[in-house]
């Protein structure tokens, strides 16, 4: 993807995600490669932190890149963080409240290195795909 497409895959997605529209979101995410993908997270975190500017009552998304033995990075969740309501007990404990928007390729393995051998493979998988499509002339 070049910029243009990640700014407007980004703008659509953090939509999404401030919503919590987590089945849309994972889906479109993990359509992508490893690389775009991270790029297009690590945008709507940009972007996000722009419109909280402006508007401090959306929720705050945050994204959570780790890296593989090899210093590959992947992306391995994101989340929405708001306040407590001041009369909500829980708020003793922890000031926000966090949720799930973004599940990895294969999550049902973990989040560690099993998970991110299995998205590596995948990647690899849809890269090889592609250019099998381009030489028999499908795309």
């Amino acid at each position: 993807m070049d910029k243009r497409e990640i700014d407007n895959k980004a703008e659509e997605l953090v939509t999404k995600a401030e919503a919590g529209d987590k089945n849309a979101l994972t889906g479109e995410l993990n359509a992508m490669s490893i690389e775009d993908r991270i790029a297009v997270a690590r945008e709507m975190d940009r972007l996000n932190a722009e419109r909280r500017k402006s508007n401090a009552d959306l929720p705050d998304i945050e994204v959570f890149i780790t890296t593989d033995a090899g210093r590959r990075q992947h992306l391995s969740d994101i989340q929405i963080k708001s306040e407590r309501a001041w009369y909500n007990p829980l708020r003793l404990f922890d000031q926000f409240s966090r949720t799930d928007v973004y599940d990895p390729p294969r999550s049902e393995l973990g989040s560690g290195m099993l998970n991110q051998a299995v998205d590596g493979i995948l990647d690899r998988n849809r890269k090889l795909a592609q250019v099998q499509d381009m030489i028999e002339g499908r795309r």
